[in-house]
C-alpha cells in the first residue's frame, strides 16, 4: 500500500524508447506517486529494458516511489489493462498516462490543485502539445453525435455551420473550463468518482473508451474539466505506429460500440445503418492509405531503425555495490578459472580481500587479468592433494570448483565426472578446512538440486549430495556454511546458452519461436557474484539454502525478441506455429535414427526451449536485501558488442 495521493497508470505496447522518457519524466515529479507499469505483451523490448533501468542499483529515481510491473502476457486492449491497475490503485486520484506521454516535473501538482478546488469535477485532462509544440486535437472536445461524426470522417464540416468535435481551435481559455470530453493520453480521475461510475467499458479494445468514460462521467452527474495552463507533450501514435491497421479496425469499431451503447435508441433505424455504412467507409479508405504507406516505408527504411534503440545503461558502480566486510581477510576460491569464478576474484580483490587460488595447472590462471595479485596453490580436488596447504591461514572459502565438458559433449548432464569433482571433491575440501580451521564456506550450487529427486541428473545429483555434505559438517562443528543455488547464468558472448542462441539469431539460424508461456529463472554473472560477497557477509545465511534469481520471469519468445533487438534486427509479430515447430522435431528425430546424425531441431531440444524452470528468489532478496542490477535486456547491449568484436569472458 501506498501514501501517495496520485496513482499513475501506464499501459505499454511497444513504446519504445518512449516509454523509458515518459516514465523518467513522471518519476521526476514533485510529488511522491504510485506508478503501475502494464505491458501488453510487447514485442519490442521496451517493457523489459525500462524494468532494467528501474531496478538498476544507481538509477536516480527508482527508490522514490512506489512502482509496480504488471505484466499481462497477453494484449488485453488499454481498458482491461487500465482496470486491472486502476482496482490495484491506493490513491485519491489516479491518472492514466500514455506510454508515449511527458509530463512535467509540477504537472501532477498543478492539476491536483485544480481538483482540490473543484470537489464536483470528477475527471480532468490538461492541453496536450504534438511535439512540435501545437495543440493536440482531442485534449478538449465535445461528445461525438451521428451527424458530427460523420462530418468529421469523411472532412465535410467546414462545408456546414455545424460545431466541430474538437475544439483546440478555439481561443485557449485562462482558466480550468467545463468540457465535455478529454483525451485518454492524460487523464486524472478522482478516486470516488470511479467507485460510482464504475470501471472503463472491456468491450472497448483501443480507442472511444476515453468519449466512452467521459459521457458516463457526465450522466452520473460528475464535471470534466479542462486545464490550459498545464501542458504535457504527447508523441501521438508510437504504440499504435506497428500495427496501423488493427489499430483503425479497433477505432472504428469502438465508434459503432459507442453509437450503439448512447446513441442508437434515440435515432431512426436507418441512421443506425448509415452510421455503419459510413464508418465502414472510412475505415477502408483509412486502412488502404495506411497500407500504401506502410508498405512504402518498409521499402526504404533501413532495419536499424525499426528496432529499439536500447543505447547504453549507466556503468555501475560496483565499487559502492559491493560489500567491504571482505577488506584484509584472506579467502579461498575454487573454480576461480571459470566464468563466474574469473568475476569473483575481480571483486574480492576489488573489496580488499587477500585472495588465493586453488588451480590444476598454472596455465588455467595466466588469463586472469589481476593474476600477479593472488596466491595460487596447486592441487586437485577429486585426490586431495595440496587443499591442506591451500587452506592453511584462510578464513572463507567461496567453492565454485565443478565438473563441466565442452557444449559439443553429449550427455554432460550425466557424465559420473560430475561426483568425483562435485561431491568427493567437496568431501575433501571439507577435511582439509576443518584441520585449518576456515571460518566459513560458501557454496555455489545450482537449481537444479532443488527438482524433483526423480528428475534429477547427475549433475544435479552431485551439487544436492554436496550441498547435504556441506550442511552436515556446518551442524557438526564451527564452520559456517552458505548454500546459494543459481538458475542460468548468463553475461558470456562466449559460452552458454544465450551465446548460441545470438549467433543463431544473428545467421539467420534460429525459428521465430511462438510464445510457449513458459517461464524461466535467470540472472547475470556480476548479480551472482554480489550475491556470493551478501552471503558471506551475512549471519543470516549460515546453515541455510538459498535460491537466487534476477527476480525476472523470461519466456522463450521473450528472450528471442529481446535479443533480435539487441541485434539490431527489426522486431516481428511472425512466428512457426507451436504445430509445425513439433512436427519439424519429430522428423528430426526419425532423421537422427537414419542416418545417424543429429538434426539442428529434434524434440529434446523443442522440450527443452519450450519449458519452464522459474524459481523463487524472493527469501533471498527479502532477508538478505539482495538487489539485481540486470536483467537480460540491460544486459544484452554489451554481450551484443562484446559479441561483434568477439571479445569477453
Amino acid at each position: 500500500m501506498s501514501d501517495s495521493e496520485v496513482s499513475v497508470i501506464s499501459v505499454n505496447f511497444n513504446g519504445g524508447s518512449f516509454l523509458a522518457n515518459a516514465v523518467e519524466a513522471v518519476l521526476s515529479s514533485n510529488i511522491s506517486i504510485e506508478l503501475f507499469l502494464c505491458d501488453n505483451d510487447s514485442i519490442d523490448g521496451s517493457f523489459y529494458h525500462l524494468k532494467s533501468l528501474l531496478r538498476q542499483c544507481s538509477y536516480r529515481h527508482a527508490s522514490e516511489s512506489t512502482i509496480q510491473y504488471l505484466d499481462n502476457h497477453l494484449n488485453l486492449g488499454f481498458s482491461k489493462a487500465n482496470n486491472i491497475a486502476i482496482k490495484q490503485a491506493s490513491g485519491d486520484f489516479i491518472l492514466l498516462l500514455n506510454p508515449d506521454c511527458v509530463v512535467q516535473p509540477d504537472t501532477l501538482s498543478k492539476m491536483l490543485n485544480v481538483m482540490n478546488q473543484h470537489p464536483e469535477a470528477g475527471m480532468a485532462g490538461c492541453r496536450i502539445l504534438n511535439e512540435d509544440g501545437t495543440e493536440q486535437a482531442g485534449c478538449r472536445r465535445q461528445l461525438p453525435t451521428p451527424m458530427s461524426g460523420l462530418l468529421r470522417s469523411f472532412n465535410l464540416r467546414k462545408f456546414t455551420h455545424s460545431k466541430a468535435i474538437d475544439l483546440n481551435n478555439q481561443p485557449l481559455p485562462d482558466h480550468p473550463v467545463e468540457v465535455e470530453a478529454i483525451s485518454g493520453a492524460f487523464m486524472l480521475l478522482r478516486k470516488s468518482a470511479i467507485d460510482d461510475v464504475g470501471l472503463m467499458d472491456e468491450s472497448y479494445f483501443l480507442h472511444c473508451e476515453d468519449l466512452d468514460y467521459c459521457k458516463r462521467f457526465q450522466d452520473k452527474g460528475w464535471k470534466i474539466l479542462f486545464v490550459p495552463d498545464v501542458t504535457v507533450t504527447h508523441y501521438k501514435g508510437t504504440c499504435s505506429s506497428s500495427r496501423p491497421v488493427r489499430v483503425e479496425w479497433h477505432k472504428h469499431r469502438g465508434m459503432i460500440r459507442y453509437y450503439d451503447k448512447f446513441l442508437a435508441k434515440q435515432n431512426p433505424v436507418y441512421l443506425g445503418w448509415l452510421v455503419r455504412v459510413g464508418i465502414a467507409a472510412r475505415f477502408l479508405l483509412v486502412a488502404s492509405s495506411s497500407i500504401a504507406k506502410r508498405s512504402l516505408t518498409l521499402f526504404t527504411r533501413q532495419t536499424k531503425n525499426a528496432t529499439l534503440d536500447v543505447g547504453e545503461l549507466t556503468t555501475l558502480d560496483y565499487d559502492e555495490i559491493w560489500p567491504k566486510c571482505l577488506a584484509g581477510r584472506s579467502v579461498l576460491v575454487t573454480g576461480a578459472t571459470g566464468f563466474v569464478g574469473r568475476r569473483l576474484v575481480d571483486a574480492l580483490l576489488q573489496v580488499g580481500a587477500k585472495v588465493s587460488l586453488l588451480t590444476r595447472q598454472d596455465r588455467e590462471t595466466a588469463e586472469l587479468s589481476d593474476a600477479s595479485e593472488v596466491s595460487v596453490f596447486h592441487g586437485d580436488l577429486t585426490t586431495g592433494d595440496g587443499l591442506d596447504q591451500a587452506c592453511a591461514g584462510v578464513d572463507t572459502i567461496f567453492h565454485l570448483a565443478s565438473y563441466s565438458m565442452p557444449h559439443e559433449y553429449e550427455g554432460v548432464e550425466e557424465d559420473d565426472r560430475h561426483f568425483d569433482v562435485t561431491v568427493t571433491g567437496t568431501r575433501n575440501l571439507l577435511q582439509s578446512a576443518k584441520t585449518a580451521g576456515v571460518g566459513q564456506v560458501v557454496f555455489a550450487s545450482t537449481v537444479r538440486a532443488a527438482d524433483d529427486f526423480s528428475e534429477l541428473n547427475n549433475y544435479g545429483r552431485a551439487k544436492l549430495q554436496a550441498e547435504q555434505l556441506l550442511l552436515d559438517a556446518a551442524e557438526d562443528s564451527d564452520l559456517k556454511v552458505s548454500v546459494l543455488r543459481f538458475p542460468v547464468i548468463y553475461g558470456s558472448v562466449k559460452r552458454g546458452n544465450i551465446f548460441r542462441m545470438m549467433t543463431a539469431i544473428d545467421r539467420g539460424r534460429f525459428p521465430a519461436i511462438p510464445e510457449f508461456h513458459n517461464r524461466r529463472s535467470m540472472i547475470h554473472r556480476d548479480d551472482a557474484v554480489t550475491a556470493l560477497i551478501q552471503s558471506a557477509c551475512s549471519e543470516k545465511t549460515s546453515g541455510r539454502v538459498f535460491v537466487v534469481t534476477d527476480g525476472e520471469s523470461y519466456s522463450s519468445r521473450r528472450i528471442y525478441l529481446s535479443i533480435r533487438a539487441a541485434l539490431g534486427k527489426a522486431p516481428s509479430s511472425l512466428y512457426i506455429p507451436v504445430l509445425i515447430l513439433r512436427a519439424a522435431a519429430r522428423a528430426g528425430d526419425a532423421y537422427a535414427r537414419v542416418f545417424k546424425r543429429p538434426f539442428p531441431i529434434n524434440t529434446a531440444l523443442l522440450d527443452k526451449i519450450s519449458g519452464s524452470a522459474e524459481y523463487d528468489g524472493s527469501a533471498f532478496a527479502e532477508e538478505i536485501g539482495f538487489q539485481a542490477c540486470y536483467n537480460l535486456e540491460s544486459a544484452l547491449p554489451t554481450m551484443v558488442s562484446q559479441y561483434r568484436q568477439g571479445s569477453g569472458d
